[in-house]
């Protein structure tokens, strides 16, 4: 999993639509945070994820995520608050900060 992190304005959305572009929208998917995201996904080569910093006290979530890393689905997270992500999730990912306010 990748998260880009970073205050608002430093890109992080037009390269998570840049690369939804690149690849085609059939090739990725979006996945919005709540207790059903594993049961009502169709899985794509790689999912976007929405909210990955407001389930860090969800354990059943968060292991549902690392499930899914450790047999190989990619995920790109963006967050302004990656405190709020949960520590055993991020042992699992890599984080590319983002820096530049345009």
């Amino acid at each position: 999993m990748i998260i880009l992190y970073g205050p608002g304005k430093t890109g992080k959305s037009t390269l998570q639509n840049d690369i939804i572009t690149y690849l085609g929208s059939e090739k990725c998917g979006h996945c919005y945070m709540n207790c059903d995201f594993i049961y009502n996904k169709t899985i794509q080569p790689l999912i976007f994820f929405c909210g990955i910093d407001t389930i860090s006290r969800s354990k059943k979530s968060n292991q549902a995520i690392i499930n899914f890393i450790k047999y190989k689905q990619s995920f790109i997270a963006s967050t302004i608050h990656i405190e709020k992500v949960s520590n055993n999730l991020l042992e699992y990912s890599k984080i590319i900060t983002m820096t530049h306010i345009f």
